[in-house]
């Protein structure tokens, strides 16, 4: 099959900004395609997103990718058969800079998972299929999923919408980390873990509503009068949202959800954190200032060490911010011999930073996103460079993302060990979590 025409169009990500998508159209009439991850705010070392800068949409719109789509990139791929890694290649010689500041990342990737889509419809391939040919896998094996059970957003939202010169002022407010998540790690198949996750998660939010203006003499639980579940909601990463009094109370709550939930043949759940600590770390003070409490990087790191006492802690993301880089070398040697310190930001899905930070012991996972570095050649090159440094890898989704799935095809096709969707709530999750599930439905019938 040969791509007969190539279209670029602007899409709504699941936030409500505009995002690219990509159409392939082969010889035959099949139309594939692929929206590209999003994001209001990107980290100092991600490739850049091309926007168009003018009054429409806040200046956020695409068509400047939409044109590039067409005029640039459509003429290397007419005529040709899909073939993923070959245009990947090109569009990174065609936009010639490191940080892919003539085409964007945006558009460079929503390009890219749509002709790696082409190419598996060609070829008679399921996606995950294809990206595991291409890894040279024999064999795929599925990832544990991470649950994003309860978030933080407003650290999100100071920063990245209202604008960065809140983020000062909005330092000493900082009370809970980002996420808190729950990973079944001792479930026996993709669906046990969805099934289990889904009962915590629902026995998580009954005893949060249980606890409304309730105290712990009231409810046998953790003492936190001062949550207000009156302003309980879902946060844009599908976990539950509510007031907390401290960094750990969080995990109070879980803990009593699972042992009110627990079963005799419930897999063991482990728990995990992505603190994302840049946005409570004051460069100017090199101070991390959390709950009301100024620390250092030492004593940073003996609150975490406190806090994996005292619960099932697996895995520790951004514990330290992207500017303290002796801050992630304390930690990975005080930390890393008894749970995953694992860094997003930091790396960037760039090979050459995750080489020096693999060099430096700086960490012992690492986070890929696609959308951090432009194509899907280079996160696979990411992934197996991971892989051949002892580190793990969780390819997780984006900030702005979409119902498009294309990042779990990418972990089972790479053999990554885990995946990191968000929550059990939202349209966009929830397609990612039903394809696992699908793709591990499509592997047990091979086998039979």
């Amino acid at each position: 099959m040969k791509i007969v025409n190539l279209v670029g169009r602007e899409v709504l990500d699941a936030n409500g900004w505009p995002t690219i998508a990509c159409d392939v159209t082969l010889d035959d009439g099949t139309v594939i395609s692929s929206v590209a991850p999003t994001s209001v705010s990107k980290g100092p070392h991600e490739a850049v997103e091309l926007r168009d800068g003018d009054a429409r949409l806040l200046g956020l719109g695409v068509q400047k990718s939409i044109d590039i789509i067409h005029d640039k990139i459509f003429p290397i791929v007419m005529g040709c058969a899909p073939d993923g890694v070959h245009t990947d290649l090109k569009l990174i010689e065609l936009d010639g800079t490191s940080n892919k500041a003539n085409f964007g990342a945006n558009t460079m990737l929503a390009v890219s998972q749509a002709i790696f889509r082409a190419q598996a419809v060609a070829e008679n391939m399921q996606l995950f299929e294809l990206i595991a040919l291409v890894c040279d896998h024999a064999q795929v094996t599925l990832p544990i999923p991470m649950i994003t059970l309860i978030e933080n957003s407003s650290q999100v939202f100071n920063s990245q919408i209202i604008g960065p010169s809140s983020k000062t002022a909005a330092l000493n407010k900082a009370t809970l980390f980002r996420e808190y998540l729950a990973i079944p790690y001792g479930a026996k198949s993709a669906r046990v873990a969805l099934e289990r996750s889904v009962m915590l998660a629902h026995k998580l939010k009954e005893i949060l509503i249980k606890n409304y203006n309730l105290n712990s003499a009231d409810i046998n639980g953790p003492n936190n009068t001062n949550l207000k579940f009156s302003e309980f909601t879902f946060g844009p990463e599908g976990g539950l949202q509510a007031n907390f009094e401290s960094p750990t109370a969080p995990l109070d709550y879980i803990m009593l959800a699972l042992k009110q939930f627990s079963l005799a043949d419930d897999p063991l759940f482990v728990l995990g954190l992505d603190v994302n600590a840049s946005d409570f770390y004051d460069r100017s003070a090199n101070l991390y200032q959390l709950n009301g409490h100024d620390y250092t990087n030492d004593k940073l790191i003996e609150l975490y060490a406190k806090i994996c006492q005292n619960y099932p802690i697996y895995a520790i993301e951004d514990g330290m911010s992207i500017s303290d880089a002796t801050g992630w070398q304390l930690l990975n040697v005080a930390l890393g011999q008894q749970i995953h310190i694992v860094s997003d930001e930091l790396l960037a899905t760039n090979p050459e930073r995750i080489a020096y930070a693999a060099e430096q012991q700086m960490v012992g996972a690492v986070v890929i996103k696609p959308a951090q570095i432009g194509t899907v050649t280079e996160a696979i090159q990411a992934i197996k460079l991971c892989q051949e440094s002892d580190l793990m890898t969780i390819i997780a989704h984006y900030g702005g993302d979409s119902m498009d799935t294309f990042i779990v095809d990418l972990g089972v096709g790479t053999n990554a060990t885990h995946l990191k969707m968000g929550g059990l709530h939202g349209g966009n999750q929830i397609a990612k979590y039903n394809r696992l599930l699908e793709i591990e439905d499509i592997l047990i019938n091979l086998q039979l």
